[in-house]
């Protein structure tokens, strides 16, 4: 993997101001071009050397990502220590350069004047995905999508722009690229915020409508810690569920949807779905909130929070292409 690296002093706010407008240009000119791969940079020390755990802020919130990004590689650990190595020597030169990214922005999030170019960073990268609609060109390096780990850190610091995660992947996503590269991190939200408006922004804003899909098949086994359950959670707390249709207006006030092709309750499809097949493979099933009558009768007739969600898909759909028309 060859990659252009930036020389930054991170315990320094003009250094880092300078780096991370290096990075902009770098990021800009690979969004030109059409593909990520390769073309944007990574960072090291001033002194040349690459960065390692000693030089985070915070230790935990970057390995806890990470760890949750794919259960089977921990390759945080194997960054621990990096003070006599160099890029080229690495197995893996693209974890070090996802690491120093994330070190780097983590420094800069602290710093206000720093943070409005990160902020710019993460809006042109949502730009760019919407724009190719092709998870294939988001690629860092052949296992790795580019920038998603950017703005989970930049929404756990500041949540109001939590939205640009699920505005990240394209409506045309890969469900492979998704399942396998991009799913781990919106597991770890949902493990570490629930069903937060955090986690409720985001989802409310995704365009693929394979993604609450993409988490449960990455991590079917522990589906209930990972995988949000929309259906189970609207039913039981209406007022989430009024928080996310108006999340979905926002979202889709930032960045108008294409109404002929987007579900706003895809999130939910998958739940009812298995919900239906247990009622009609068990003639003793019994949920405490959707009857056997219900499940028969189809999502669209579901009611939450008194209407019918039939009514409410054509009545956001209807919205949402108007704010489409006006953009």
């Amino acid at each position: 993997m060859s990659v252009p690296l930036i020389a930054v002093d991170v315990n320094d706010e003009y250094s880092l101001a300078a780096a991370l407008s290096a990075f902009s240009a770098q990021l800009e000119q690979a969004c030109q071009k059409g593909c990520l791969q390769e073309g944007v940079a990574g960072f090291v020390s001033t002194r040349g050397q690459l960065f390692q755990h000693a030089d985070l802020l915070a230790v935990e919130p970057i390995k806890s990502m990470l760890y949750s990004f794919d259960l089977m590689h921990y390759e945080f650990n194997e960054l621990a220590d990096l003070r006599e190595q160099t890029i080229d020597g690495l197995d893996d030169p693209s974890s070090y350069v996802r690491y120093s990214q994330l070190l780097v922005f983590q420094h800069g999030l602290t710093s206000p004047s720093v943070k409005s170019t990160i902020i710019d960073i993460c809006q042109r990268l949502v730009a760019f995905s919407q724009q190719q609609d092709d998870s294939q060109v988001l690629y860092l390096s052949e296992d790795k999508l580019f920038g998603i780990y950017l703005l989970v850190l930049l929404a756990e610091s500041e949540p109001d722009y939590a939205y640009l995660i699920g505005a990240y992947f394209p409506e045309g996503s890969d469900d492979d690229d998704i399942t396998l590269y991009g799913s781990g991190f919106i597991a770890y939200l949902f493990e570490r915020y629930g069903y937060h408006n955090l986690v409720l922004d985001v989802l409310a804003a995704c365009r693929f409508n394979g993604l609450i899909d993409a988490v449960r098949y990455n991590y079917w086994a522990d589906k209930e810690q990972y995988a949000p359950n929309l259906l189970q959670c609207f039913l039981t707390q209406p007022e989430r569920y009024r928080y996310y249709k108006d999340a979905l207006y926002l979202a889709f006030e930032r960045y108008p949807v294409n109404s002929d092709t987007f579900d706003p309750f895809a999130g939910l499809v998958s739940d009812f779905e298995e919900l239906a097949e247990q009622y009609a493979s068990q003639a003793t099933y019994s949920h405490p909130l959707i009857s056997r009558q219900q499940a028969e009768a189809g999502l669209d007739a579901l009611t939450l929070d008194g209407m019918r969600l039939g009514d409410e898909r054509k009545t956001l759909l209807q919205q949402l292409q108007a704010l489409s028309e006006k953009a």
